[in-house]
């Protein structure tokens, strides 16, 4: 439930050039976005979390997603286009920093290169984490 709603969100944010930086930091008081994230909590409570801990692993999790969303439009601002900004070719980026800081280098083209997969893999870092701390009460 909780990932579903962050991929959904960030399906959504994709779509409108800068949408992470504009939705961001919005009050939530929209009936359109009040109505499921209580249906969220709701089935967060169900789930086993207290009604403190549902609100700050939705928080977390939505923190997470729309930070995502604002870095990885910076690389790709033109929703649908495949095509990263120049400032963010790989080749060049290696040229310039490669030489004396390979890891950094090759980290780029982890960070950079498919962010689908990236925001899948730290999804799944962040809602362990959630479960383990949140959930659990460790």
């Amino acid at each position: 439930m909780l990932t579903e709603t962050c991929r959904q969100t960030r399906s959504t944010l994709l779509g409108y050039r800068d949408g992470g930086k504009v939705f961001g930091g919005t009050r939530l008081r929209d009936l359109a976005l009040l109505r499921p994230m209580e249906s969220l909590l709701a089935a967060m409570r169900g789930a086993g979390f207290t009604a403190e801990r549902a609100a700050r692993a939705w928080f977390t999790t939505y923190a997470y997603t729309i930070g995502y969303v604002i870095e990885e439009q910076s690389v790709f601002p033109v929703p649908g286009d495949p095509r990263p900004d120049p400032a963010y070719d790989q080749r060049e980026r290696e040229r310039s920093v490669g030489a004396d800081h390979p890891l950094t280098a090759a980290a780029g083209i982890e960070i950079f290169g498919d962010t689908a997969r990236g925001f899948e893999d730290g999804l799944r870092a962040v809602v362990a984490g959630v479960e383990a701390t949140l959930l659990r009460g460790e």
